[in-house]
């Protein structure tokens, strides 16, 4: 999960920095995401999904039929 996390972050060129701002948490909170140290809440991944301009299943990992 984590690995799509950063990669649609990535994907679309943005920092760490701006992805945090923009989803109002803290740059551990984040980096704990992308490292698999801890998981986001649903909310948060739908926030992601939003932002980044993702489905929320491409940050679960799952694939596309």
């Amino acid at each position: 999960m984590s690995r799509q996390f950063k990669a649609a972050r990535l994907n679309i060129k943005m920092t760490t920095a701006e992805a945090c701002e923009k989803l109002g948490i803290a740059q551990p909170t984040l980096s704990a995401w992308e490292n698999e140290k801890k998981t986001p809440s649903v909310e948060a991944i739908e926030r992601m999904a939003d932002l980044y301009g993702v489905s929320t299943d491409y940050l679960l990992g799952r694939p596309a039929f």
